[in-house]
């Protein structure tokens, strides 16, 4: 890895819930010394458990995680089901934490003002899905489009 000289470790980060795993995880993040983009997280219409999960975030912060990739669904099209009350608590979180996020945008002006640090898309003819539930596995190729830089910790 060193070699390499890498700008970013992109990982999926484990479920918090998996205790054993998150400490196999924080234990690799350790021993890599370049920032990290953790993925693998989401936020939907009818779930936004992520917004309480603070302390999980802070800890891949301190093991340093420099952005985080947040899938959302559906925010950008006419009636999105999240609350008034729950977009402000992840406008809060989004302005506490370093995250890119990505949805079902087609062009930059479809994109909402969250707070995010910036976007990732996924680039695809006719358009593409992010995250293959089925293979667990993320789409290539992608973009990442940072609006502002996050301050190294």
């Amino acid at each position: 890895m060193r070699d390499l000289r890498p700008d970013y470790f992109e990982f999926t980060a484990v479920d918090p819930e998996k205790t054993e795993d998150v400490r196999r995880q924080m234990d690799l993040l350790e021993e890599i010394d370049v920032p990290k983009v953790a993925n693998g997280f989401f936020l939907l219409d009818d779930d936004l458990s992520l917004t309480d999960r603070a302390d999980y975030l802070d800890q891949l912060r301190a093991a340093g995680v420099a952005l985080f990739q947040v899938e959302l669904e559906l925010v950008a099209e006419p009636g999105c089901r999240i609350s008034a009350s729950g977009l402000k608590t992840v406008s809060r979180m989004f302005a506490d934490l370093p995250f890119l996020i990505s949805d079902r945008f087609r062009r930059i002006s479809d994109v909402p003002d969250l707070g995010q640090h910036g976007v990732s898309f996924t680039i695809g003819k006719d358009g593409a899905v992010s995250y293959d539930h089925s293979t667990r596995s993320m789409s290539l190729p992608r973009v990442l489009r940072a609006t502002s830089a996050p301050e190294p910790r």
